[in-house]
């Protein structure tokens, strides 16, 4: 719209393009932008502050921009940069409403940044239609960088994967990096993997730290990946976020995205996908919320997929963790056939070597044809510590290992947590933990805990069915449990009697007017942690710092 290729210092600023309607002449000659094609600093400062462009179609192949096609080099500052509309069709890669390709080699500071309106498609979907987002579409991340007040307000994105409603693909090469304040309500539909609501995916190849995400949102849009194969890594705010490309990565959070939400519907015809994000590593999420509804096929969770994080120096400080967030969307999974390892839970689908500190779920959670279902975490394939946490929704499955809060713990300590919504399968069934077992020298415990549950079932004749713990391993322990001695237990129709205990599978019974004198006996903190108060009107404990209004 205005210069094709801008190297060295600049400074640019009050300058309004009312339309820019650029076609590739050559295809795949690349580096188209309403503004500015190439922004190469080359060592020197960029300055740019009110540019706007009203309306930018364009037609090209690959790193293709609404204001910049491609910024690369030294020192980047820009505020206020605008485009209203941008119209971005035929494209196959690394293409974005402000930016296609953001090469952050130097210091970064952006902030102000709005696209109205985005519609970035590819025609003919090709294999390398990927990197693509409502604001930037392949972000490089070098050195410090703050990208700060970011609005993406309408519009839809197509492509196949690596698509977000923000950034495409963000790789995190430097520390002392944030993202604040940035909205996102673009539709965003993929068509095999790394489809997230404000980012793509979020690629750590650094141990420095701090890294932030923090006060950030997708609205209620639709997330999709549609496809005919099994990839999925689907998130209503991220897709993918995780360690990725390089040797020893740190055992601790590298990332803490903080007070994020998503109110973002996820459908996928793959897996590994969440309300917030689809699968992840390296990061801590704390105060964060997902409150859309999840469908897909196993590794399934209303917050969160499947995780790739690694084996903890310290299990109370793991990579993977979530802290004070909630989940409150229906989850609903279905394959063909069971593998025996699905996972499908109201809060995460599969938690390995992660930490659930104070959480809960509120949606039902109704899968078919995948075992290890549970109302808050489906499979724990690998230690994963629960405590403080709870689950509220329906747990229905007509296959095996179903808990109201957990289906199958592997080496998984749970402790001072509770169920309270009906749970359902076919057999290996109960009000809390479907399965405990033990992994390794990890043991799988449940302890001060309770199943408020009104009802737990099996299905089949033969099905398993108790109030607490459905199936307990060798060397597994359970300890100081109780349950409502009202709770119904079912196997095949056929009523069954539970035996108290409170160290056995049914727990101790329990009156529900003697709720909070258990909650005091278990030693649960109703001071800073639990809020009893709720008893009155709800029949049941809710957290203090994490509430459900």
């Amino acid at each position: 719209g205005v210069a094709g290729l801008v190297q060295g210092s600049v400074t640019i600023s009050g300058i309004a393009v009312t339309a820019a309607n650029l076609t590739e002449a050559v295809p795949d000659t690349c580096r188209n932008g309403g503004l500015i094609g190439l922004l190469d600093q080359a060592g020197g400062l960029a300055d740019l502050e009110r540019l706007f462009v009203q309306t930018a179609n364009i037609q090209g192949v690959r790193i293709q921009g609404g204001l910049i096609g491609e910024s690369r080099g030294g020192i980047f500052r820009a505020a206020a940069l605008t485009v209203n509309t941008a119209n971005l069709s035929q494209v196959t890669d690394r293409s974005g409403g402000l930016i296609g390709l953001l090469d952050a080699g130097s210091a970064t500071n952006l902030g102000g940044l709005t696209v109205e309106q985005i519609a970035v498609n590819t025609l003919a979907l090709p294999a390398a239609a990927a990197h693509l987002g409502g604001l930037v579409g392949y972000t490089i991340l070098r050195a410090p960088t703050v990208i700060t007040v970011g609005r993406v307000n309408s519009g839809q994105i197509i492509g196949v994967n690596r698509l977000g409603g923000a950034f495409g693909t963000v790789e995190l090469r430097s520390g002392d990096c944030t993202f604040s304040d940035i909205r996102c309500a673009a539709t965003v539909s993929g068509r095999t993997a790394t489809v997230g609501g404000l980012g793509g995916g979020f690629f750590i190849l650094t141990a420095s730290t701090p890294i932030s995400i923090l006060n950030c949102h997708t609205d209620g849009v639709t997330i999709s990946t549609i496809n005919t194969a099994t990839s999925g890594t689907t998130g209503g705010f991220c897709g993918y976020m995780g360690f990725q490309g390089f040797a020893g990565p740190p055992t601790t959070p590298v990332v803490l995205v903080s007070d994020c939400t998503s109110a973002a519907t996820v459908i996928t015809s793959g897996q590994e996908s969440g309300g917030f994000v689809g699968r992840c590593s390296g990061a801590q999420y704390l105060r964060c919320k997902a409150t859309g509804s999840v469908q897909g096929a196993r590794w399934l969770g209303g917050f969160h997929g499947n995780t790739d994080a690694l084996i903890p120096l310290d299990p109370e400080n793991p990579s993977l963790q979530f802290i004070l967030c909630q989940a409150r969307g229906n989850v609903t999974g279905s394959v063909t056939n069971p593998t025996g390892t699905d996972g499908t839970g109201g809060f995460s689908g599969n938690c390995a070597y992660g930490l659930i500190d104070r959480c809960f779920s509120t949606g039902a959670v109704t899968v078919t044809n995948e075992t290890e279902t549970g109302g808050l975490v489906g499979l724990c394939f690998n230690p994963t510590v629960i405590r403080d946490s709870y689950a509220t929704g329906a747990t229905i499955s007509n296959e095996s290992s179903v808990g109201g809060l957990l289906g199958h713990g592997r080496g998984s300590p749970v402790s001072r947590c509770y169920a309270s919504g009906a749970v359902q399968g076919s057999r290996i069934v109960a009000g809390l933990v479907g399965a405990l077992e033990n992994v390794g020298a990890s043991v799988g415990s449940l302890s001060g805990s309770i199943a408020l549950n009104p009802s737990a079932a099996a299905t089949d004749p033969d099905g398993v069915v108790h109030r607490v713990c459905g199936s307990l391993g060798a060397g597994s322990t359970l300890s100081q449990n109780f349950a409502r001695s009202d709770m119904t237990l079912t196997s095949g129709g056929t009523p069954v009697v539970p035996v108290s205990n409170p160290n056995g599978l049914d727990g101790q019974d329990m009156a529900p007017s003697n709720l909070l004198a258990t909650m005091t006996s278990l030693g649960w903190d109703t001071a800073t942690i639990w809020d009893p108060a709720t008893i009155g009107t709800l029949g049941r404990p809710t957290l203090r710092n994490n509430p459900e209004t």
